[in-house]
């Protein structure tokens, strides 16, 4: 049996093309039976709500200002990197003169 490498945008286009091919040949009163993806081994699944922290307002201000300072930082890179759009723009335009 050959081995092939394919792409995840391949292979995400196969499995929604089977999908597609499974809606369309079952009969209305059949459906299929769904069945919870287990991302994480076993072990690592997520804690009942019973055994999990609760989320503190500490954590919640914490993470908003994680999230702001990644805000910030992007909105660095952006003017950065209109700043360099802009400069290549001026130098197109002199080189058409």
């Amino acid at each position: 049996m050959k081995k092939y490498k394919i792409s995840t945008i391949m292979l995400k286009l196969i499995i929604l093309s089977n999908l597609s091919y499974a809606d369309n040949n079952l009969s209305d009163k059949e459906s299929i039976k769904e069945e919870p993806i287990m991302l994480l081994p076993q072990s690592e699944q997520v804690k009942s709500s019973s055994e999990a922290k609760p989320i503190t307002v500490e954590d919640v201000s914490r993470r908003l200002k994680q999230i702001e300072q990644e805000n910030i930082k992007e909105e660095i890179e952006l003017a950065k990197f209109e700043k360099k759009v802009r400069a290549y723009q001026k130098k197109l335009e002199s080189l058409d003169y």
